[in-house]
């Protein structure tokens, strides 16, 4: 899968909001359920913005 520029921005855009995916002091960082719905979040808006 290759992504546009526009996605591509839009993908680090969305990761950055999602402050308990990079943060590892973050309380919710080794939670894997709410890790795994931030993404699932992520790939809804990714496909919502087609």
């Amino acid at each position: 899968m290759t992504l546009s520029r526009e996605k591509f921005l839009q993908l680090i855009d969305e990761f950055e909001k999602k402050e308990k995916l990079w943060n590892s002091t973050h309380e919710f960082y080794y939670n894997k359920l709410k890790t795994n719905d931030a993404w699932i979040v992520i790939k809804w808006k990714m496909e919502m913005s087609h």
